[in-house]
């Protein structure tokens, strides 16, 4: 997949009768601190902040990455000649996976910067929100041990590098989609509670304070870039998706 849309999440469920997952509080993290949770208490900094709180205590950080779903040779796989996509929750188990990898992208420093001016504050917004949008991520499926025994979980590798033009429509198309990925993902939405997510998503507001440079056309390109190009060329919609 190539990666649009990373968010964190903290739920507080509780186990029901039939052994399905009933959810307590939610909070989407969005905006300044302090978040709040849709019973309006205000969420814990980290973990430990939570487990001091006996309520809180139970509330578990999670993962969702969407993104653009690739089949094999690297290209968008279509139904019915459509683009799709494909989100990933990782939760309990599935959760170090994903969080490393994306911890892994964030520590890479051997990238060159592709947004100007560059200064310490656009290289930490790239780290953290460009960098997992400057590769295809492999993605498979693996064994991880645990006190119940073994149980599938997903496998992050770094794929083939995009170049910079497309990288560029990747952001761009991460920011035209942010509210579709809130309608999908943000389960306080129509739950009530006292909840504040009026606050206009932070990355959108940093990515919009720099620029990208036009990239120079080479007269001959490589194959690799040509591949690169074929991903960029793609159009994006998330109405036609469904999750």
């Amino acid at each position: 997949m190539i990666i649009l849309h990373v968010k964190t999440v903290l739920v507080r469920t509780t186990r029901t009768k039939d052994n399905r997952d009933n959810l307590d509080c939610f909070s989407y993290q969005a905006g300044p601190l302090p978040w709040k949770g849709t019973t309006g208490r205000v969420c814990g900094k980290n973990a430990t902040e939570r487990a001091a709180n006996e309520y809180c205590a139970p509330c578990r950080s999670q993962l969702i990455i969407t993104g653009l779903y690739l089949d094999e040779t690297g290209h968008p796989f279509k139904v019915n000649n459509k683009e799709q996509y494909i989100f990933i929750r990782a939760k309990g188990v599935k959760y170090g996976n994903l969080a490393n990898y994306l911890s892994d992208l964030v520590k890479r420093d051997d990238l060159e910067s592709i947004v100007t001016p560059v200064t310490e504050q656009s290289k930490a917004f790239e780290k953290a929100q460009v960098n997992n949008k400057r590769f295809i991520t492999k993605i498979t499926v693996g064994k991880q041990s645990t006190n119940f025994g073994l149980k599938d979980v997903f496998e992050f590798s770094v794929g083939q590098k995009l170049g910079t033009e497309a990288v560029k429509s990747i952001l761009n198309k991460t920011k035209e989609t942010v509210e579709k990925f809130r309608e999908k993902f943000d389960w306080s939405k129509g739950k009530g509670g006292s909840a504040d997510y009026s606050a206009t998503n932070k990355p959108v507001e940093e990515a919009q304070k720099f620029d990208f440079p036009q990239e120079t056309k080479q007269a001959a390109p490589a194959e690799t870039e040509t591949k690169e190009q074929k991903v960029e060329d793609k159009e994006f919609n998330f109405e036609d998706v469904s999750f």
